[in-house]
Parts: C-alpha cells; sequence; structure tokens
C-alpha cells in the first residue's frame, strides 16, 4: 500500500511488472483529482446566501 497526498489537478500513474514466461504485464492507470470545498468557504458561502435572504425580505416588507 502505498498514500500520497496530491494537489487538484490531471495525474498519470504508470505500474509496471515482470512476468514468467510469455506473458507479461503493463498498467496504466489516470485520474483527475477535484478539489474538496474548504469548511470556511462552505460557511461563507451559506452566511451571504443568509444575508441575501435577508436584505431580499426587508426590501419586500418595504415595498409592500
Amino acid at each position: 500500500t502505498h498514500s500520497v497526498l496530491l494537489n487538484p489537478g490531471k495525474y498519470f500513474y504508470m505500474v509496471t511488472g515482470n512476468g514468467n514466461g510469455s506473458l507479461g504485464g503493463g498498467y496504466v492507470i489516470t485520474s483527475t483529482l477535484a478539489p474538496v470545498p474548504e469548511p470556511e468557504n462552505a460557511a461563507m458561502l451559506l452566511a451571504g446566501l443568509g444575508m441575501l435572504g435577508f436584505l431580499m425580505s426587508r426590501r419586500r416588507r418595504r415595498d409592500d
């Protein structure tokens, strides 16, 4: 088992090995890592949406 911390992006992995007889092996694995949102960003987004909702409700009451 091998673990590595990677930044978001596209990575190329190549795993090779030797086989006995006429069969050999070669494996290629390609993957793309997506960034995980940080908790602070999610909290700021929710706070901003809450503030927008509050301001819109105040504006709606004032217009009525």
